[in-house]
């Protein structure tokens, strides 16, 4: 246990009770900080993958490599490419996927679950967090220190609640 006294205040500070206090809000927390940073670290890398060259195809990028395939066929009467050519027919939604086709022999078991918080805020209450806390601001710590941040603000939040 740490303790910290001055002439003006004294603090006592036990981690064990700390952590209890923070495991309550660890799920909601970890879907309102973590997530719209790993989703913004996932769009930077694929943007940075889809921009770096390729020794083996001249040094083009993936990018520039798929608009000049793109040119090359913009002409063609494949219907995958008209589709692209004519975005009212294109239904982004569904393209590329196809139903009917096979299925593709990689199979992936890396998907992260994380379940879902005990405890739930109204529209007024994540209003209420979106105002006091932007997910994406930067601490330095990788969001550590916005976590523990909003796990003050979410308890001042719920005790306002009762």
């Amino acid at each position: 246990m740490l303790q910290v006294t001055s002439a003006t205040y004294s603090i006592t500070w036990n981690p064990l009770i700390y952590l209890t206090h923070l495991m309550k809000f660890t799920y909601l927390l970890s879907h309102y900080i973590y997530k719209p940073r790993i989703n913004r670290a996932l769009k930077l890398f694929a943007t940075q993958w889809n921009s770096h060259p390729l020794s083996t195809e001249g040094n083009m990028t993936p990018c520039q490599l798929w608009v000049e395939g793109f040119y090359r066929f913009a002409n063609s009467t494949s219907q995958t490419i008209r589709e692209v050519v004519n975005p009212d027919t294109l239904d982004v939604n569904s393209y590329g996927i196809d139903d009917d086709g096979p299925m593709s022999d990689v199979q992936t078991i890396n998907h992260v679950t994380i379940p879902q918080s005990s405890i739930a805020l109204d529209d007024e209450d994540m209003a209420a967090l979106a105002l006091l806390v932007e997910p994406l601001e930067e601490d330095n710590e990788c969001g550590k220190n916005l976590f523990v941040n909003t796990c003050e603000i979410l308890e001042r939040i719920i005790a306002e609640q009762h």
